[in-house]
């Protein structure tokens, strides 16, 4: 074999080996992958429209659960009666609490 042949033979094997290296390796090395997180890093716009759809969903959440929470409030206060003296009622400020053996002029909660 000819020196002539052989380099003919080393230079083509080269070209395939970097045609090969060029289309094929991207997709073994993950590069592709890469480029595809780096694109979606460099679009501002798309993440922040997202962020915005799941803010407002939370924020209806919450005023559903509000709202259903004073819907059963209002359900369970209407449907009990209120004791004579109520716990979250405050009391009379006169003289009944300076003066409790005073009760002829104290009125009862």
């Amino acid at each position: 074999m000819s020196i002539q042949a052989l380099a003919l033979a080393f230079l083509a094997a080269t070209a395939i080996g970097g045609l090969a290296w060029v289309f094929i390796y991207p997709s073994l090395s993950g590069e592709r992958k890469a480029e595809s997180r780096r694109a979606s890093i460099a679009r501002t716009d798309a993440p922040a429209r997202q962020v915005e759809k799941t803010q407002r969903s939370r924020r209806e959440q919450v005023e559903g659960s509000l709202k259903e929470l004073e819907a059963r409030h209002k359900k369970d206060n209407a449907a009990s009666p209120r004791p004579a003296w109520d716990p979250g009622r405050p009391r009379n400020s006169g003289s009944c609490q300076a003066f409790p053996a005073r009760s002829d002029s104290c009125s009862p909660l």
